[in-house]
């Protein structure tokens, strides 16, 4: 009989995203406190989203052909590395060498392990145990939310060093919580073998997914201006650090109804239908803030979260697991990460020297020219997959 693995799964969400809340969210608080500049900030997540680029391909590829390692043990490499940089920025000095010397394996250690959750949950529906997906993002979106108005009060009062210490205890969480599975490894000699190919063979296998993984990385550019630099625009119109986290917390929450209603969206139209409509949104949520004069209007725009980055998501997901053959599954999912890593990197670098060089209009009319862009793009690849 199969089991539900819901639940615990959802509870692992939950965790990551907090995590990945509090150190990735968070950033530009944290480094602004530590003196670090907006342009440096971009500097230093662009270092995040190169590394991350390079290294989520490779532990994927090393976790789709291992006879003997499981998703378990990558995941955990990726938690310890990233607990002991946590534990740096806990009792190290407060310089900006010593920050960026763990700010970046941190986040990296985050960051690879996306993929890896992703992976986690077709694993376990290709083995025929229930995962509800949808559900179990949505718990993560909720998290997400709560922790960032939490966060946004905590640093408000106690300053933007309290961050670490909150990642620490949440990266502890999710160890214990991700402990309880008992997994397989995926690989075995045959696909030792077929994994080994470059990732440029396997988008030739996948005609149209190379051109999909392009237009996410666009849609991601703005998506890491509103993320990474979201405590700058704030504070452009008025708002602060407790603006901030209402801000987010808002963005994250509005994304749960989506994702806990998937799994039947996806039942009466494609995930390929469903990754189209999110990319109009994305564009409509970078016009939206474009446009705000307040809080309440950057509010607005984060609510069409709901349609963009939450209806991505699991269509993203959906859409990597139904294309790709039983050995490139693990690849596909880190490519469709990957892409969104060097859209980071992109937004990251170019965000922090707009800032710098132009202003925070400036930033936000590039954004929404890359959205736009990655709205075509992604339109033209999912619809030359469905043509007969």
């Amino acid at each position: 009989m199969a089991k539900n693995l819901t639940l615990h799964y959802a509870a692992g969400q939950g965790a990551y995203w907090m995590s990945y809340c509090a150190a990735i969210g968070y950033a530009s608080v944290f480094l602004t406190g530590r003196g670090f500049s907006a342009g440096n900030i971009g500097l230093l997540m662009a270092g995040v989203n190169a590394a991350g680029a390079l290294i989520q391909p490779a532990v994927a590829a090393a976790a789709d052909r291992s006879a003997t390692h499981t998703l378990n043990f990558y995941l955990r490499i990726c938690q310890i590395i990233s607990l002991a940089a946590a534990v740096g920025l806990c009792i190290g000095p407060h310089t900006l060498t010593a920050a960026a010397l763990c700010y970046v394996p941190l986040c990296v250690g985050i960051m690879t392990q996306q993929p890896l959750m992703n992976a986690l949950a077709t694993y376990f529906m290709d083995r025929g145990q229930t995962v509800d997906y949808g559900k179990a993002r949505g718990t993560g979106s909720i998290c997400y939310a709560a922790i960032s108005y939490v966060l946004g009060r905590v640093t408000a009062h106690f300053g933007s060093d309290a961050m670490p210490f909150a990642v620490l205890l949440i990266l502890a969480l999710l160890a214990a919580l991700l402990s309880g599975y008992r997994l397989q490894p995926v690989g075995d000699e045959q696909k030792e073998t077929q994994s080994s190919e470059s990732a440029m063979a396997l988008l030739r296998r996948y005609p149209g997914f190379g051109l999909l993984l392009v237009g996410v990385g666009l849609l991601f550019i703005n998506h890491y201006y509103l993320n990474t630099y979201l405590y700058q625009v704030v504070l452009a119109v008025g708002g602060d650090s407790a603006s901030l986290g209402t801000v987010s917390a808002i963005t994250a929450g509005v994304e749960l109804p989506t994702m806990m209603v998937f799994s039947w969206l996806v039942q009466r139209k494609s995930s390929a239908f469903w990754l189209r409509i999110s990319a109009v949104f994305f564009s409509l949520k970078g016009i939206i803030c474009l446009l705000a004069g307040s809080v309440a209007g950057l509010c607005a725009g984060g609510a069409l979260q709901c349609l963009g980055f939450a209806l991505y998501i699991p269509a993203g997901v959906y859409y990597a697991n139904e294309i790709m053959q039983p050995q490139d599954k693990v690849k596909g999912q880190a490519l469709m990460t990957t892409s969104t890593v060097v859209g980071g990197l992109v937004g990251n670098l170019s965000g922090g020297w707009l800032l710098d060089a132009l202003g925070v209009r400036a930033m936000l009319m590039a954004g929404v020219a890359a959205s736009v862009l990655g709205t075509l793009a992604v339109y033209a690849a999912t619809r030359q997959r469905e043509k007969p």
